[in-house]
């Protein structure tokens, strides 16, 4: 019987292999486990590999978008989908696993031109326009201040402190 029931779940995983989320739409029609699904599709070779490898274009677009909206990475991820065909939650689990993680990209975490951020978790945002108001500590506004100053200014800044 149980025979019967293997060969049967593999020849429907066979017939379905297009179908979105199979693995769960099989465990829940033949009442099995979504990791006795993954087994029998690594078994048959029909592993639902189908994660996309990020593009170098996709990455900069991601980080672009971050850069902008540093103190909410939940909304940064949202508007970041919407140019690209990828879930917020992809984006988000790709900011985490590897940017944030990659020295270059460090800038990430602190802020942008907006100003500094202690953190990219959630701040509140205004609805119409999206924009946050940051709480800044004052070394962080003196630093904002600064680099919102031409070189030459700053240069000058800079040389009286020598």
């Amino acid at each position: 019987m149980k025979r019967t029931m293997n060969l049967v779940l593999e020849k429907y995983l066979i017939d379905n292999k297009d179908v979105k989320d199979l693995p769960k739409v099989a465990a829940l029609h033949f009442n099995v486990t979504e990791t006795t699904v993954y087994n029998y599709l690594k078994r048959l070779n029909l592993s639902p590999n189908n994660r996309l490898k990020w593009t170098r274009e996709e990455v900069s677009i991601v980080v672009s978008v971050i850069k902008q909206y540093p103190t909410n990475i939940n909304y940064a991820c949202e508007e970041a989908s919407k140019l690209i065909n990828r879930t917020p939650h992809a984006i988000l689990k790709y900011y985490y696993k590897i940017l944030k993680k990659d020295p270059s990209l460090y800038m990430l975490t602190t802020g942008s031109k907006e100003g500094f951020s202690q953190n990219v978790k959630n701040q509140a945002r205004d609805k119409e326009d999206g924009t946050v108001k940051q709480n800044l500590q004052p070394f962080m506004i003196i630093m904002k201040e600064l680099l919102d100053l031409s070189k030459d200014d700053r240069d000058k800044i800079l040389a009286f402190f020598k």
